[in-house]
């Protein structure tokens, strides 16, 4: 995640320093001990480890530790969730500058899921 984050902030031409809002989306492949009725929706939310404020919390060090935001007290607004779903696994993460939001100037990344679960199992 870091190295995601880094990337952006190079993208970005440094940290973002403002008050902030974070979006955070963790796709966990569904097991395939689902029932059929289930895994026919394709994506459902996910209710079982890792808790989801120690993914959200690993990221949030992540950015930090990659310098696209100063630091995570300058998160004032978020939404994350976690599902189960068939296909494309990871998290996608979308950061913006809350007082530029009538500007599209935001910084996105996407970076793969096993960086962010193996920054969480270590909290």
């Amino acid at each position: 995640m870091a190295d995601a984050a880094h990337n952006a902030s190079v993208r970005h031409g440094g940290p973002l320093s403002g008050a902030l809002i974070v979006t955070m989306g963790f796709r966990f492949p569904m097991p395939e001990s689902r029932p059929p009725r289930t895994r026919k929706l394709g994506t459902v939310a996910k209710t079982t480890a890792p808790d989801l404020d120690k993914l959200v919390r690993a990221v949030n060090d992540g950015l930090a530790a990659g310098g696209l935001i100063v630091n995570d007290a300058r998160i004032a607004r978020s939404a994350e969730w976690k599902d189960e779903t068939i296909g494309w696994t990871g998290v996608t993460v979308q950061v913006s500058e809350l007082d530029s939001l009538d500007d599209p100037h935001v910084a996105s990344l996407v970076s793969g899921f096993h960086a962010a679960a193996h920054n969480a199992g270590a909290q």
